[in-house]
């Protein structure tokens, strides 16, 4: 008999009846039960468990071992106790249970820690949750992470969440790395957020003591990038983790992170995670959005100048009497134009939602138009349809482009997707959810928030007038005194037509100001608005008064007459004609022999150098000197940011010279305008900063998706100038230029991620584009043409103060003088004739014109460039590896090649005959070279219809291709009459977008593609 109190028997052991050596052997048999009822391990009773005992009145949580891949059973699921009960018997190891902690009491901690131990559980992950409020769906399970579904029930909300905790060793975490990828690539558009100790770090600011391997920081960041992935913005401590040791060996890191995806930041636009400070590490605390706040403030959507009645508008409310000052006249009418330009918001309603409605009316019409061809009334409705769909579109994206405020995007890449990305996450970042006063105390609350960042403000600058000191015994230091002519003319009253034009110089797109009006509203409403605008800022001149309405900002008035005679020539980067670059060369010299050298430089955060010798007298002045600008200009160092860079000193001296500044020791490196200042020749380390800048910035684009244009954009406008600045300071290493390079190639053929499949390359990419490339910068000849500068200016031009120093350096060639020559018609040296020279020769190609002109769309051209270089990845070429190379266009016996696509296939010669016959579009040659030849002379030039033909041969061979690929990957096709609509819709609302002067030209363009000239937006 066996008591059901006792545990039930594993194994039992039994008498073989087979003997040996004459003996009778023992064998044991392991048990497998079919079933076993439930035992509660609390009252030792059958028919229940621990999780539904009636004694525990505690809400249920659950359980899951991680490291198993199964998928786990009710009869698998964990149990809870009442911790505080009863003492539970250790039976596990103690080591295993030691890193339990949390924001509750030690003792609730303790209790934990028992109650795992008490499981014999010796999980590296344990997840919980509150069954009466959610429900969870175990998804995946790695032996590094958690992923489930979790459904809210009283919100009715889905997400999914991947809990996590990384490996200690680089090898390990890789696994952790693929994981994720694997499961980003399963999410499309449900909310996903990840969480947990990483066990790694992205760069080197998240890192205080030694920091990572760079190859760890590069596997992470890949991580993130191809699972698509955005840290959720978060209050609280910035690393999360410390080593709790002290001295040199004290290490900060920021190990754990939450990372959610676009979906995530659309549904829960304001997110709030906290990362509180309670040990070794800070828990991670992800809270509800809050609800407090309802107050919208007023912008003015620059898209509303373009609607029907604004000026009308603006002219019969502003023309209301207001008696007053003139500033206060314009504040007053500016705030009764606020809603009545929210009245004409309102009643064009949601523009996104405006473009899905006008998009479904020309879908229906179209189809209408396809069962009745010959009916006049549908085919003016159809163009109806049509314009206002194009209108549509261009205000949804005219708003959208001004949030998100891309200046680099062009028009081949106005998609609205973008946009909504871009404003998501700008949105997120910059709400501040909680702030520390200066008592220390914590403030949540919105108005409290707001609150303390006024109060902190108004006791920095709005004190009491503070008495600045007498300035005359500086005098005779001035090297330059303003004339009496020049004072004059500084102070002489300020013209309308200078106001004009500093209003019209602000970017429309630009942030508004308090008010809330943009540029683009006084530029839209000049005509009336204008004269109020001039009168308020001739007051604010005259009277030296300015309205809190107006603005809050401390106003200096800067005399840019005379400002290149009255600043320094060492304060290069303020004056036009001077580089910034200048400065950083003229420290380099200074800190060559640092090593050989006893003196000391001391560098402050406003990137000011000042150098003196490392004994006390020297300190002292210098001091003094500090001391004399505090008071003169009201200034002070700031300790925190400032350091003493100590070159051959006694230990002694170090100590009394820091004692007397107050600031703490650093070591070269130290980061000056924006680039390291070293005392050595620049090498592979210290450009990391430049290379992580440059990853960063790829990451960070990564999930708008971007078509090639998009990213030759990108690379041309902002990554260019990333490393641009270096060129301009630094011979850059030839590895580091391959680094960058590769960064770029890898941008512009893999979106960032992964390597190889580069289409063309990188030399011709970085030719001209007249001369068949991207027009990309070759970086070493870049390099070597910023650098060709500095040595044109040195000896040219004579007010550099470096040019005292490079003069008075041995000769190379004693005897002989040196000679100034540049070799060019003007004499003066350029850097884009020097680029010229440095880069590979090459010659221009005939086909060049074919990708310019108006209406073109960025992402056609770029295909067709790849198209004319026959780069195309055709069945037919090596790196396919395809088995079947028949055109999948046509019958698929004939061998695809560009040839053949363009335009010998019976489907892309149909596309080409519908659109010959209703545009008159010619394509005479079979040859594909051929053709491009003849299309590069019959269509060049600057005649619209040209530029029309020009732009219609880039979206022929785009939306050929598109269906080529549709038909391979997606398994789907369209006929040639579909394309060829698709094609010819896409030009007219090109052409009806374009913003062009009327003419008889345009006239002639609108009637060859039956445009009706009245309906022209």
């Amino acid at each position: 008999m066996l008591d059901y109190n006792s545990t039930l028997p594993k194994h039992i052991v039994i008498i073989s009846p087979i003997l040996r050596d004459g003996k009778e052997v023992p064998v044991r048999v392991d048990i497998d039960y079919e079933w076993l009822p439930q035992r509660c391990k609390d009252c030792q009773s059958l028919g229940h468990n621990a999780y539904s005992c009636p004694e525990n009145e505690v809400k249920h949580v659950q359980q899951l071992e991680v490291g198993q891949s199964q998928t786990v059973d009710k009869e698998e699921q964990g149990t809870s106790t009442e911790l505080n009960r009863q003492e539970l018997k250790s039976k596990g190891d103690p080591s295993k249970v030691w890193n339990v902690r949390g924001l509750n009491g030690v003792a609730h901690q303790r209790s934990v820690g028992q109650l795992v131990d008490y499981n014999e559980s010796g999980s590296r992950i344990w997840l919980a949750w509150c069954e009466d409020e959610i429900q969870v769906e175990i998804l995946a399970v790695h032996t590094q992470f958690i992923h489930c579904q979790v459904k809210n029930k009283r919100m009715h909300t889905n997400c999914l969440i991947t809990v996590l905790y990384g490996e200690n060793e680089l090898v390990n975490r890789r696994g952790l790395w693929q994981g994720l990828i694997q499961l980003s690539r399963g999410i499309t558009d449900e909310p996903w957020i990840v969480m947990g100790d990483f066990n790694a770090v992205l760069d080197d600011s998240e890192v205080n003591g030694y920091a990572d391997t760079s190859a760890s920081m590069a596997e992470f960041l890949e991580c993130i990038t191809e699972s698509e992935l955005t840290h959720l913005p978060f209050t609280g401590a910035n690393f999360t983790w410390h080593n709790c040791s002290d001295g040199e060996r004290s290490l900060w890191k920021r190990l754990d992170r939450m990372l959610v995806n676009e979906a995530w930041l659309v549904k829960w636009p304001n997110p709030n995670s906290t990362y509180p400070r309670t040990s070794d590490h800070s828990p991670l605390i992800l809270q509800g959005q809050d609800s407090q706040i309802n107050f919208s403030m007023f912008r003015f959507e620059n898209y509303m100048t373009k609607l029907p009645g604004f000026q009308r508008l603006v002219e019969e409310h502003w023309r209301q009497q207001v008696n007053g000052t003139d500033m206060y006249i314009l504040t007053r009418k500016l705030k009764a134009m606020k809603p009545i330009l929210r009245k004409l918001r309102k009643t064009h309603g949601d523009l996104s939602h405006n473009v899905q409605q006008a998009a479904q009316f020309l879908q229906t019409a179209q189809q209408l138009l396809q069962e009745f061809k010959h009916a006049g009334i549908l085919l003016q409705l159809e163009k109806c349809c049509r314009m206002i769909y194009c209108k549509a579109t261009t205000m949804e994206l005219n708003m959208l482009k001004q949030r998100a405020k891309l200046a680099w995007l062009k028009g081949g890449d106005n998609c609205s997707k973008i946009f909504f990305r871009k404003i998501t996450a700008r949105r997120a970042s910059q709400r501040v959810y909680q702030i520390q006063n200066e008592d220390g105390h914590l403030l949540t609350d919105y108005n409290a928030v707001t609150g303390e960042f006024v109060n902190y403000f108004q006791k920095l600058f709005g004190g009491t007038q503070r008495q600045t000191q007498n300035l005359d015994h500086l005098q005779p230091f001035a090297r330059y005194l303003i004339t009496d002519n020049e004072a004059t003319q500084i102070t002489s009253p300020v013209q309308r037509h200078e106001i004009k034009e500093a209003l019209f110089d602000i970017n429309e797109d630009s942030a508004p100001g308090p008010d809330g009006f943009s540029s683009g509203f006084f530029k839209a409403s000049w005509a009336v608005t204008g004269e109020d605008v001039c009168h308020a800022v001739m007051e604010f001149f005259n009277h030296d008064r300015l309205l809190k309405q107006l603005n809050a900002t401390l106003i200096t008035l800067i005399p840019k007459i005379v400002l290149e005679k009255l600043v320094d020539n060492c304060q290069n980067a303020f004056v036009p004609g001077r580089s910034i670059s200048d400065n950083v060369l003229l420290a380099q010299e200074l800190l060559s022999g640092y090593n050989q050298k006893n003196y000391l430089p001391m560098h402050y955060q406003d990137d000011l150098l000042l150098f003196c010798n490392a004994d006390l007298y020297s300190a002292t002045v210098l001091h003094g000197v500090l001391q004399e600008f505090k008071g003169s200009a009201g200034l002070q160092a700031n300790a925190q940011k400032s350091q003493i860079l100590f070159s051959k000193a006694a230990a002694q001296i170090q100590n009394q010279i820091q004692n007397l500044l107050g600031f703490p020791q650093g070591t070269f490196p130290v980061r000056y305008l924006g680039v390291p200042l070293i005392t050595s020749k620049l090498s592979l380390a210290d450009c990391a900063p430049l290379i992580r800048k440059i990853e960063a910035r790829i990451a960070g684009w990564n999930q708008l998706n971007l078509t090639y244009a998009g990213r030759t954009q990108l690379i041309k406008s902002v990554l260019s100038s990333i490393h641009q600045y270096w060129c301009s300071v630094f011979i850059l290493p030839k590895g580091v230029i391959k680094i960058i390079e590769a960064k770029l190639r890898n941008f512009l053929w893999k979106g960032g991620t992964g390597t190889g499949g580069y289409k063309v390359a990188w030399e011709q990419v970085c030719k001209p584009i007249s001369h068949g490339g991207l027009g990309i910068r070759n970086i070493q000849a870049m390099n070597n043409a910023l650098m060709g500068k500095h040595l044109w200016q040195w000896p040219s031009e004579h007010h550099i103060d470096i040019y005292d120093i490079i003069t008075n350096l041995p000769a190379i060639h004693s005897g002989a003088a040196d000679a100034i020559i540049w070799n060019s018609s003007s004499g003066t040296y350029s850097t884009e004739t020097a680029y010229a020279i440095f880069s590979s020769p090459s010659s221009s190609v005939e086909w060049a014109p074919l990708l310019h002109g108006p209406f073109h769309t960025p992402r056609h051209n770029f295909i067709l460039w790849l198209a004319i270089l026959e780069r195309l990845s055709t069945l037919d070429k090596p790196w396919c590896n395809s088995t079947n190379q028949g055109c999948v266009l046509c019958d698929g016996y004939q061998t695809e090649t560009h040839n053949h696509l363009f335009f010998c296939c019976s489907y892309t010669k149909a596309i080409l005959h519908i659109i010959g016959s209703k545009l008159r579009f010619q394509w005479p040659y079979p040859d594909w070279k051929m053709g491009i030849k003849w299309a590069s002379k019959k269509w060049r030039g600057s005649h619209l219809v040209n530029a029309a033909h020009r732009s219609l041969l880039a979206a022929v061979v785009y939306y050929i291709w598109k269906e080529r690929n549709n038909r391979i990957f997606k398994g789907t096709s369209t006929s040639a009459e579909g394309v060829t609509k698709i094609i010819v819709e896409h030009m007219r609302s090109r052409i009806v977008i374009e913003d062009i002067r009327p003419s008889i030209q345009l006239i002639t363009l609108y009637r060859l593609w039956r445009i009706a000239w009245d309906q022209i937006p």
